[in-house]
């Protein structure tokens, strides 16, 4: 099959899954956007009663954290079932594996740039307008390919190994809880576990440049190392299971 048509099935089946999802909802993808609105809000809410920390608009920097984590979250947990989930069509056509890593990571960003509404939204309400579209877009790419690569490197081995998928999953939980996404670092010292927190450099320098519209140099350093890292786990891995990986699901 030639890449032309990869990327119209790309397309097609991305939009099928999106519209099967949500077929019987009334409001259909709207709901994502005012789900994660809800979140945003009560926790920004509830944030003004446990905490005396004053962040200048806190809601911006809760809204864009959260943002960002479903992104990273969504795509990490659908990773662990993306070959199951699409079994019969890896059985009936002869297109390479990694497609569907990419139709999900499509799906994915779909839902990110649902919720950037919100963004674009609380940047208007709150005046903030450092937004640097440049460093935006650099740092989201830094964040997109580390979730690629991580995604890609988590599909393989729990198609592999079963007991990878709760490890997945309960890892995912206890990142959510560590890592300063709607709580400021400020609020622990910096110590060994922050630094080696992937997770907290991808969201932490996206938000950076989308709050302060700079870019911080530290997170991105880190991002490209492990952007190398991941990225060549996840192809040793991919280039000696791709043969395996349809006798796994």
């Amino acid at each position: 099959m030639n890449k032309k048509f990869n990327l119209n099935a790309l397309f097609y089946l991305s939009k099928i899954n999106i519209i099967n999802r949500y077929r019987n909802s009334f409001l259909g993808p709207i709901w994502i956007t005012l789900s994660t609105a809800l979140f945003i809000l009560t926790i920004t809410y509830i944030s003004n009663f446990i905490s005396s920390i004053d962040l200048n608009n806190k809601i911006y920097y809760i809204g864009s954290g959260y943002i960002l984590w479903t992104f990273i979250q969504y795509t990490i947990s659908k990773s662990i079932y993306v070959f199951q989930e699409n079994e019969t069509l890896i059985k009936e056509f002869s297109l390479p594996l990694i497609f569907y890593l990419y139709k999900l990571m499509m799906i994915s960003t779909i839902i990110f740039f649902h919720n950037f509404i919100l963004i674009v939204a609380i940047i208007l309400i709150t005046k903030n307008y450092n937004f640097n579209l440049l460093y935006f877009v650099i740092t989201f790419l830094l964040l997109f390919f580390n979730t690629f690569f991580i995604s890609t490197i988590t599909a393989i081995l729990s198609s592999k190994y079963t007991d990878i998928k709760p490890i997945v999953e309960n890892g995912l939980f206890i990142l959510f809880v560590i890592t300063p996404i709607i709580w400021p670092s400020s609020l622990i010292q910096e110590n060994f576990i922050m630094n080696i927190n992937i997770i907290f450099h991808m969201i932490e320098s996206v938000r950076y440049a989308l709050i302060n519209g700079e870019l911080k140099l530290d997170s991105i350093i880190i991002l490209i190392k492990s952007l190398a890292f991941f990225g060549l786990i996840s192809l040793i891995l991919y280039q000696k299971n791709k043969r395996k990986l349809i006798f796994y699901i």
